[in-house]
């Protein structure tokens, strides 16, 4: 791996780390030094799916469509980007057939569950408590947001407090 230190992959995998890490601008700032890299994200499927999510969403709507069939993320990107965008239902539609397998799918699909106009409360707690009590995912702040909106739909409040609680220090930033 040393050997191959400036390798377009392995600074894409690099910036991949530093995003979910820090931010976007992090990941960004990776990825600038690859040679001619607006050429290569030009022909690279993978690269111009990754500046899409790097930019927050800059280029949605041009680039996430074309890679649905081509990335798996994609799709949830774009739906991402929809609901950034208050385009609810362009989100709900884009996920209606989806079966989640991983956490993020779950949350991502309990979200559009709770913003349409038909709210489906209780297969929106269903799949947030999955999340939340599943246990990789029991002591992460996903898992623990995730158990905070369950009993938030459920209106137990006080729970809701203490899960936020546990993980204030975490989010102060935000």
């Amino acid at each position: 791996m040393k050997a191959h230190t400036d390798s377009i992959a392995v600074k894409n995998l690099r910036a991949c780390n530093l995003f979910r890490l820090y931010n976007g601008n992090a990941a960004l700032d990776e990825i600038k030094g690859i040679e001619d890299i607006d050429t290569l994200v030009k022909d690279n499927d993978i690269l111009r799916h990754n500046m899409v999510v790097f930019t927050y969403g800059q280029k949605a709507l041009q680039v996430l469509p074309t890679l649905i069939s081509i990335i798996p993320e994609a799709k949830l990107n774009l739906a991402i980007y929809y609901l950034q965008n208050d385009e609810y239902s362009k989100a709900s539609e884009l996920l209606d057939d989806l079966e989640p397998k991983t956490p993020q799918e779950f949350i991502l699909k309990a979200i559009t569950l709770i913003t349409q106009e038909e709210l489906d409360i209780e297969e929106a707690k269903t799949l947030f408590q999955s999340v939340g009590s599943s246990p990789s995912e029991t002591d992460t702040i996903p898992g623990r947001q995730c158990m905070a909106q369950f009993y938030f739909l459920d209106q137990q409040f006080e729970e809701v407090n203490v899960y936020l609680g546990s993980i204030q220090n975490y989010m102060s930033k935000f």
